[in-house]
């Protein structure tokens, strides 16, 4: 899925987390994951909703793990 922001195209924030998840350790994805909610991207629900509608691939699983462990737990890496 591609979508485009001032002309440019660009894929939704839920799916370049889930593309960083296969690449990234964990400490380096709960920043990312941080990092897109403080900048108001994606927030616990929404990821956690959006994730159930991405088709299965690699990084939904461990995207999903992450998301579960709470907004507590993950903002001020």
């Amino acid at each position: 899925e591609v979508t485009s922001h001032h002309g440019i195209p660009v894929t939704p924030p839920v799916l370049t987390l889930v593309d960083l998840a296969t690449r990234l350790p964990r400490n380096e994805l709960e920043r990312a994951i941080s990092e897109a909610d403080n900048h108001d991207l994606v927030n616990p629900e929404t990821l956690r909703s959006a994730l159930d509608d991405v088709r299965p691939r690699p990084g939904v699983a461990v995207l999903f793990g992450a998301a579960l462990l709470g907004w507590s737990q993950l903002v001020g890496l």
